[in-house]
């Protein structure tokens, strides 16, 4: 595998210490494990070698990897997501949190900020808070499969969008016309500006061919599904 391509994978990722799984792609598997999520996305995901979308430590063992290749993958904690930082445990006042309608328990995770973080403990008025990464200090073993190579600019189009959305690519136009691009949205599948640009610059990065892209969207009008 080299950068800029575009491959079909499956996964699961287990903490070696414990066998838990913690992301997985198999729903089947999800529910055998009774951990399934009714509002997560199940079945094979759609991955740009050398784009970052993976941990830097697995996406280089993927490079090493063969299409239809099966492996079990190793991170230690600093090829994952880092050791444990003491300096990431803080002690905060439990009045900040009542005042906005907050009552912490240990084992919360809370939204401070920027951060994700779990609360360890409540005593005496006192909030202990953790804001490590909840993977932090656990070695991973990620079970890999690489499916395909995804080829064509059309379905590179609509994988690169399957990546950053949960659009149904199957209602997707796009039409090509020398170097530029349009998508055309359905009304129910629109997008703000950021997600725009963002799928622009990936299409015409990773796209042969293409250097522009123009997003549509249409109201009333049913695109055939393929």
């Amino acid at each position: 595998m080299k950068d800029k391509d575009l491959v079909e994978i499956e996964y699961v990722g287990r903490i070696k210490e414990t066998g838990d799984i913690f992301d997985l792609t198999n729903e089947k598997l999800a529910k055998e494990n009774n951990i399934f999520n009714p509002k997560a996305r199940y079945g094979p995901v759609n991955l740009i070698i050398g784009a970052g979308h993976v941990l830097e430590g697995l996406e280089k063992k993927i490079k090493d990897m063969n299409i239809g290749e099966k492996k079990k993958i190793e991170l230690p904690p600093e090829n994952a997501f880092g050791t444990r930082d003491v300096r990431l445990l803080k002690t905060f006042g439990l009045n900040q949190f009542k005042k906005q309608g907050i009552a912490p328990v240990p084992g919360q995770f809370l939204n401070m900020g920027n951060m994700k973080a779990k609360v360890l403990s409540v005593n005496g008025g006192r909030v202990r808070i953790d804001f490590n990464h909840p993977l932090a200090g656990k070695t991973l073993e990620y079970d890999i499969k690489i499916n395909k190579k995804i080829t064509g600019t059309e379905n590179q189009i609509k994988a690169i969008i399957s990546i950053h959305s949960e659009i149904d690519t199957k209602k997707i136009r796009i039409t090509l016309q020398n170097e530029n691009v349009k998508i055309i949205l359905p009304q129910v599948n629109m997008l703000n500006q950021e997600m725009k640009k963002r799928l622009a610059d990936d299409v015409a990065k990773y796209v042969n061919g293409v250097k522009s892209v123009e997003f549509s969207e249409t109201f009333g009008e049913k695109i055939n599904r393929k």
